[in-house]
């Protein structure tokens, strides 16, 4: 599997002049962290053509299949879809995929960018269960950029995805999303609190995960819709699920509720 193809050529002028536009643009926005990373990656989905995107951090150590941590953000993803994409990955037959992913950032110990059809047995996952979920999910070729966020394994990955039938992306739109992830280092921060204090907190749904941590941090109902592109509505509903899930009624109570659980420690 290759890498990012530092062997070939440059961007040219005008291509890295619409990156610096795209990153001028939010430059000098001030605003949530979560926001201006939406409003990136919105901007380079358009910039390249992709129809999809999603940012997971991963807790992964050395494990061969990642386990995500609860920090997703996706755009154009349905509830449906995103079950399905979320499913995908953690399928058995993901495994290979995710082990070539593993190896390349053992090997290159910093952030790099590829494509899915750069993978040598391509062919063979797209037709396997964990091919056939992401199909589902609306999602056909896809470019992946992996940053180490430290020494013991915890990475931040981005996802750029197209529909199933669209085109592989070209070399030159590899090479721009690789110039915009390598070169904006608060793209792939977390943004907001942890959330695995909770000893069930995982046993969440990941459409559930997002939420709760922003609630964690006292934001507001609309910062949460903003924040993760869902109504006000649905915002409510999720919110009232992770209350019946904690046994809590309100946000303040759920607030308390962690940072005691925090401060006391596993058996407190």
């Amino acid at each position: 599997m290759s890498g990012f193809p530092i062997d070939q050529p440059g961007l040219a002028d005008t291509d890295t002049r619409s990156v610096i536009v795209l990153l001028s643009g939010i430059a000098g926005i001030s605003t949530n962290h979560l926001i201006l990373k939406r409003t990136l990656l919105d901007g380079l989905c358009r910039l390249i053509l992709a129809d999809k995107w999603m940012s997971i951090h991963h807790a992964s150590g050395d494990s061969e299949l990642a386990s995500p941590q609860p920090a997703f953000l996706h755009r154009g993803f349905s509830e449906a879809e995103f079950r399905d994409i979320t499913a995908s990955a953690a399928h058995s037959t993901a495994r290979p995929l995710n082990s070539c992913f593993r190896n390349k950032r053992l090997k290159t110990k910093g952030q790099f960018t590829v494509r899915l059809e750069d993978y040598e047995r391509y062919d063979a996952w797209l037709t396997s269960p964990s091919g056939t979920l992401a199909t589902a999910a609306g999602t056909g070729t896809f470019i992946l950029s992996i940053s180490p966020m430290d020494g013991a394994g915890t990475s931040c990955n981005i996802s750029l995805y197209r529909t199933p039938g669209s085109a592989p992306f070209t070399d030159k739109e590899l090479r721009t999303a690789h110039l915009v992830f390598s070169g904006v280092a608060w793209l792939h921060q977390r943004g907001w609190t942890e959330i695995t204090d909770y000893s069930d907190a995982t046993s969440l749904p990941p459409r559930l995960q997002p939420l709760l941590a922003l609630l964690l941090q006292g934001s507001s109902r609309k910062l949460i819709s903003e924040i993760i592109g869902i109504k006000v509505n649905t915002v409510n509903s999720y919110t009232k699920e992770i209350y019946r899930h904690f046994g809590v009624h309100s946000q303040p109570e759920l607030m308390r509720i962690h940072f005691q659980i925090k401060a006391e420690g596993p058996g407190g």
